[in-house]
Parts: structure tokens; sequence; C-alpha cells
């Protein structure tokens, strides 16, 4: 440091850590314990395991794109994605989408009528899925679904008034009787049980 405070770079000495090659830095750090050496298996579960929830309205088809964005950038990080392919990617892509849409992309158009259930190509995928999920047919499809799915929710919540009681059946009420001494006895109506003695 020098008179008016400025930090001095010696850029002669190769302990200095400004001084450093990206390579040796990289090869610092992994010699540290600041390094946690990633893991693979779990990274490439969570970006297997991505799905759309159902029933797969535009919301949940929007948030799946980017989880799946977000899941195979990160393989990509790591030097995974060579593991995958771009069939396998697009196959997993469609995997993971709801069975409705799945359903009506299946009829929207005649290029996969033979193979209804097999994407190849991840780029064109991604464009069949955002031109079927504003399809008419498909959004009609979603909305019934959804009201078929409210209206069984609200019978099933509907409560059922409770049997009518029993408690006034018969003449037959059973008493509790104090009777001197502290003791108690139990009679079901009739005469006092003293009495007849």
């Amino acid at each position: 440091m020098d008179s008016e405070g400025q930090v001095q770079i010696n850029s002669q000495d190769p302990e200095d850590i400004r001084n450093w090659s990206a390579a040796r830095f990289k090869h610092e750090l992994h010699s540290s314990h600041f390094y946690v050496p990633p893991n693979f298996t779990s990274i490439m579960k969570r970006f297997e395991s991505v799905s759309c929830p159902e029933p797969g309205n535009a919301q949940q088809i929007d948030k799946y794109y980017g989880a799946f964005s977000i899941a195979l950038q990160e393989i990509k990080i790591y030097g995974l994605v060579d593991r995958y392919g771009e069939k396998s990617l697009a196959q997993r892509f469609y995997n993971g989408l709801p069975a409705l849409l799945k359903h009506f992309m299946a009829s929207y158009d005649s290029l996969h009528e033979h193979t209804p259930d097999i994407r190849d190509d991840y780029h064109a995928l991604q464009k069949e899925v955002w031109n079927v999920k504003q399809w008419r047919p498909f959004t009609d499809a979603l909305a019934q679904l959804s009201k078929t799915k409210a209206l069984s929710a609200a019978t099933l919540h509907k409560r059922t008034p409770p049997p009518p009681s029993n408690a006034r059946r018969g003449s037959s009420i059973t008493r509790l009787i104090l009777a001197a001494g502290d003791t108690m006895q139990f009679a079901t109506g009739g005469n006092d049980p003293k009495a007849e003695a």
C-alpha cells in the first residue's frame, strides 16, 4: 500500500492471489475447505423429475416451461446434457406434460398420427405445446373439467343431516337415585322398590 492508501499489486509475486491464472484459482478453490463438490446424481434426478401438475392450465404449463428450462440449464452448467441428447430432452419434456394436453396434442395435426406419444425435436415440441394450449378445443375441455371438479367438490362437502335421536324411545328411562346411607341405586321406572318392601 502506498502513501496515498492505494493497494500496490506486485505482478512478480506468484503467490499473490491477484496474480493467479484462472486455472490456478480453480485448482486452489477445489483444494480448499470452501469447495463442496456437486452431487451429480441429485442434479440429474432433479432434472428428470420436473413435471407439470394436473390438470395443466395455461399458468401451470408456463411454470413447467420455466422449471424445465432451469433444470436443463443446470445440467448444461455441469456438463451433463450430453448424457441425454436432443431426442431424449424432447421426450422428457413431453412425458412431463399433463394428460389432457397430451390428448389434444395427438389430434392437433397429422404430424404425429402414427406416433402420438413420441417427440424427438425439443424446440418444435415447445412450439407445439404453445399452440395447443391456446387451441379452442383444449381450452373448452379444460374449462369443462374445472367446472366438473368444482361441482363434485361442492357435492362432496354437502353435509348430511344427522339421524333422529333415540333418546325418547320406550318408556323406561334410567334414573339415578341417591338413597339414605349415601348409597346409589339405579331404578327403571315403576314404583320405588323400598316402598313395596
